[in-house]
């Protein structure tokens, strides 16, 4: 079901010397791998569900990791963001008003097509419970972005369509104290703060689970999501006090070492599932720590950069935030309603060619929804400009390809 997904579509990272800005492709495709995961992840889980069972889609079970992908690279770039941007004078302003034009938009405006949806289609069967405001399905959750504390209230099944926002919420709350500490701290007292959300995640998902309590109620709550973020931070810090080409070879064998561990988890426990016990505390940062490596080699070109920058992989990186948002609003109105379009004997190859038209109908709901109406917003970025009086990068901004910020 798609009860699990992760994108916020944040601007590329970028390096500015004299004034300057650069893009890094090559983050674009590491994006855009990060929700291919998650889509992947949710079609094989529908498959499962609509009854089409097949060893092709084992390999999709491990799509949950999307979205620590995209955790680690929402702290990479937002904290080299804040970073950058420290010592301007608008840096509050600027960096939220720029947030704002990015999430809100598309944000309240899925929220207020799902609203028109259920209204129009009351019986669907995918709205969840919603007789009270503060009930699992009503909008007051998601619209506070605390959709993460209503599955851990409620439960997933009870949010309804909306269940996917829970990883926004966590972004959400990352942006309201992540701004603040790294203002009031300096270098080595946020790279300790980071460190120590790594540790306190964690350790709370290991008490928890020592507790007895079930991992689908809590697996998205702030405080157990923090390692992701924390680690993506601290990939950023250490690009901004090393030089980029002293970290490569430390970067490359974190990525080796940090994937082995990860194979070897899932060998040992003979499963990639993240609701058992040793996958669900150990994998999250494991995950990330491959995420972050991998983000620090592609800032110094190479191989891997080029891999990365493949334009495929930069297409879905750049439509990730609507292909997040509308993907599982599609697919469960297609697919797990009562207005399905699935066949209820429908043969296996049926429903996979109906699930291919409804993978091309994402990309072009996605398409039509940054086009039409996310980048009338992103525009307005111009007025509030995110001032750069940090020191220069390490790396050269002229080995980059100068683009314009989404």
């Amino acid at each position: 079901m798609f009860t699990e997904g992760k994108a916020e579509d944040i601007a590329p990272a970028t390096a500015r010397e004299s004034g300057t800005k650069a893009h890094v492709p090559a983050l674009d495709g590491v994006r855009g791998i990060a929700i291919l995961l998650v889509i992947f992840y949710h079609f094989a889980s529908s498959l499962e569900v609509l009854g089409v069972t097949s060893p092709l889609l084992a390999p999709f079970a491990f799509g949950w990791c999307g979205v620590d992908v995209f955790f680690a690279l929402s702290g990479f770039l937002i904290t080299g963001i804040l970073l950058d941007t420290k010592s301007s004078p608008n840096y509050f302003k600027a960096f939220y008003a720029r947030r704002i034009l990015r999430i809100f938009p598309l944000y309240y405006g899925a929220l207020a097509v799902t609203f028109l949806l259920r209204t129009a289609f009351p019986d669907a069967g995918i709205w969840g419970s919603h007789t009270g405001l503060w009930a699992p399905g009503s909008y007051i959750w998601p619209a506070l972005f605390l959709q993460n504390a209503a599955i851990f209230i409620r439960g997933a099944d009870a949010t309804g369509v909306m269940a996917h926002y829970w990883s926004l919420a966590v972004e959400e709350h990352f942006y309201l104290l992540w701004p603040l500490l790294i203002w009031l701290l300096s270098k080595r007292w946020a790279m300790t703060t980071a460190l120590l959300a790594i540790a306190i995640s964690m350790a709370a998902r290991a008490l928890l689970l020592h507790r007895g309590m079930d991992t689908d109620p809590i697996f998205g709550l702030t405080p157990l999501r923090m390692d992701g973020l924390a680690i993506g931070a601290i990939a950023a810090m250490l690009m901004r006090t090393h030089d980029v080409q002293r970290l490569m070879r430390p970067a490359a064998l974190t990525l080796i070492g940090a994937g082995t561990v990860l194979l070897g988890l899932f060998l040992l426990r003979g499963t990639t599932d993240q609701s058992d016990p040793a996958i669900w505390i150990l994998s999250y940062p494991l995950v990330s720590v491959c995420t972050a490596a991998t983000l620090v080699l592609s800032c110094s070109g190479g191989w891997l950069a080029r891999l990365l920058s493949v334009g495929t992989l930069r297409w879905f990186g750049k439509y990730s935030y609507g292909l997040y948002v509308w993907h599982p609003i599609v697919g469960m109105l297609l697919f797990h309603s009562r207005l399905s379009i699935v066949p209820s004997d429908a043969s296996p190859f049926l429903v996979a060619a109906i699930m291919f038209l409804v993978f091309i109908l994402d990309l072009l709901v996605a398409w039509a929804s940054f086009h039409l109406w996310e980048k009338r917003f992103l525009d307005l970025k111009r007025y509030f400009p995110a001032e750069n009086r940090a020191v220069k990068p390490s790396w050269n901004p002229a080995t980059l390809t100068p683009a314009p910020e989404p």
